[in-house]
């Protein structure tokens, strides 16, 4: 089965208003559309991490996507460049994309990490848009390395091959990963020195929407309506200080949760995704 159809915000909302004070509105502050959407954003994070934390579980599989990229040869700056230069240019930028990042390896292992914003020939022009990784420090013809850009949609990895040989994940910390291990730099991949010409493969979890506004489509799919209406029927209880009828929708939320888990777990094992 594909879910392809997710409840929007109002879609949560309006069944749980209807319920908890017999209308689709509300004069009370903390239950108006701005707030009761923030709510509604939480609710669909919390979704989101109970297949993860609470059942232990690999995440939805709606969620789970698929990645693959070759990996390139280093290169060289062609010409030494100064901290904070606005261009600069490689022996061969061909495997470089126009808009990308790379690390400037200092002879004395220092990583400096830049992002280009544009390719001419084998001329990168830097990014200085806020937030963006600039050269840092000056740099004679130091060896450049290519890093890979995540999927758009990337919110976090589950698992890694490389040539098929899986590798394990490792927290940067300002230095090149082990052999067969691999770290995440923002949103793009960086693999032990020398790793040329790899077919990478991945398995990764989309990031979840931000629910902003009414109409803000949510990652549960509509098969689990039901777990999102008593979640939100729980918190109007709460806020109406109708707290008596807060266990009964928690408890109903918790068993709708489970089946959904189940069901999910079901599909994913008849649909199962498999890299070689």
């Amino acid at each position: 089965m594909n879910y392809d159809t997710f409840l929007t915000a109002e879609q949560i909302l309006t069944p749980a208003r209807d319920e908890a004070i017999s209308s689709s509105s509300s004069q009370v502050t903390s239950l108006g559309d701005p707030q009761m959407v923030e709510y509604i954003h939480t609710l669909n994070s919390d979704f989101i991490l109970a297949a993860h934390a609470q059942h232990h579980a690999r995440g939805w599989s709606w969620l789970r996507k698929t990645g693959n990229f070759k990996t390139v040869s280093d290169n060289r700056l062609s010409a030494d460049i100064v901290a904070g230069a606005a261009t600069f240019t490689l022996d061969d930028a061909t495997d470089f994309p126009d808009i990308g990042r790379s690390v400037m390896e200092t002879n004395k292992g220092a990583m400096d990490f830049v992002d280009n914003k544009s390719k001419s020939g084998d001329i990168l022009t830097t990014d200085t848009a806020a937030g963006a990784e600039v050269v840092s420090m000056d740099h004679a013809t130091d060896r450049v390395h290519k890093l890979y850009a995540a999927a758009p949609n990337f919110g976090r990895v589950h698992q890694l091959w490389v040539n098929t040989l899986p590798f394990r994940y490792e927290k940067f910390n300002v230095a090149f990963p082990r052999p067969r291990f691999f770290t995440i730099y923002g949103d793009y991949f960086l693999f032990p020195r020398g790793m040329y010409q790899a077919d990478v493969s991945y398995l990764y979890e989309i990031k979840h929407n931000d629910i902003t506004a009414l109409e803000s489509e949510t990652n549960i799919p509509r098969e689990f309506l039901r777990y999102a209406v008593e979640m939100t029927l729980a918190h109007l209880f709460m806020v109406k200080r109708k707290r008596a009828d807060m266990p009964t929708s928690l408890q109903l939320a918790e068993l709708a949760l489970e089946k959904a888990l189940v069901f999910d777990a079901t599909q994913a094992t008849t649909n199962e995704i498999r890299l070689r």
